[in-house]
């Protein structure tokens, strides 16, 4: 009797189900938090392929090499080589075609910032050192400053523009304050105004649209639609590119909440400084 009691209150379909919703079915991992859950629930239910952290950091180092290689070699090598002269060749016909070239190359590089931005959202949330992983972008945004103007402008130094790494590391220290004065929501929004600005001042790779990209990735990480907020996001930042970034956004689809054990974690940090150096030799053989 107690049996068939239990039966009749909880029936085997909706048992089945509240199984499913449990962690742990269809491979979802213990450890992972209930926002990241549903993502990952409905990535294996339409088979999105698997990629960690690292992964993705790797495809998005790629686009940005395919981005920068764009203007080292296309805009500055092609287009504005000082040794002929710009408006009469970008009107022929093969100045039309590299034009057209430049702007998929340069489409295919607006996927890299979204999938940078999600990644040192997830860093922050986890990291247990808050303090390294900052002194770590301060470091190598400085170390990559040269390189960058180098690389993109032809010059040692070009203080009308900064790198990235400037951006990110700005967005990160947004991200400690607004933690920190998580419960006054005129505090969030006044540290929010500081980092956009500070973007803008100190211009920035991406500016304030990078910082305010990255801090409404944070604010909306538990919820349901903060891949969605990406998603308007990433199409306004690459207007100019039609929304080309919103495939970055996609690939975001494929995270499954680990980071990864390979490539190694200096590897990226290197890896930003050291293939703008590459390029700029380049392009020093090439059009000297």
């Amino acid at each position: 009797m107690k049996s068939s009691k239990e039966n009749h209150h909880v029936p085997t379909s909706e048992s089945t189900i509240m199984n499913k919703s449990l962690p742990g079915a269809l491979g979802i991992p213990e450890w992972m938090p209930p926002y990241r859950r549903r993502t990952y629930k409905v990535m294996k239910e339409e088979k999105f392929p698997e990629l960690t952290g690292r992964m993705l950091k790797c495809i998005a180092l790629l686009f940005m090499i395919v981005d920068h290689s764009a203007v080292v070699f296309v805009e500055r090598g092609i287009l504005q080589n000082q040794n002929s002269l710009f408006l009469p060749f970008a009107l022929t016909d093969l100045g039309k075609r590299w034009q057209n070239i430049d702007f998929i190359l340069r489409c295919a590089g607006r996927l890299a910032f979204p999938v940078f931005a999600f990644l040192l959202v997830e860093g922050f949330v986890h990291t247990r050192h808050k303090k390294r992983y900052g002194q770590r972008l301060f470091i190598f945004a400085l170390l990559s400053e040269i390189p960058f103007d180098l690389a993109i402008f032809g010059q040692m130094v070009y203080p009308k523009y900064q790198n990235v790494m400037f951006t990110l590391l700005i967005a990160f220290l947004t991200l400690c304050a607004a933690e920190r004065f998580w419960n006054h929501r005129l505090g969030r929004m006044i540290f929010l105004l500081i980092g956009c600005l500070a973007a803008e001042f100190l211009r920035a790779d991406y500016g304030a649209m990078g910082v305010m990209f990255i801090v409404l990735l944070y604010l909306f990480r538990d919820s349901g639609i903060q891949l969605k907020v990406a998603a308007a996001m990433a199409v306004l930042e690459s207007l100019s590119c039609c929304g080309a970034a919103l495939l970055g956004v996609l690939l975001l689809r494929c995270y499954h909440g680990n980071e990864g054990k390979w490539p190694g974690k200096s590897l990226f940090y290197l890896a930003y400084p050291g293939h703008l150096l590459l390029l700029a030799w380049l392009y020093s053989v090439v059009f000297s």
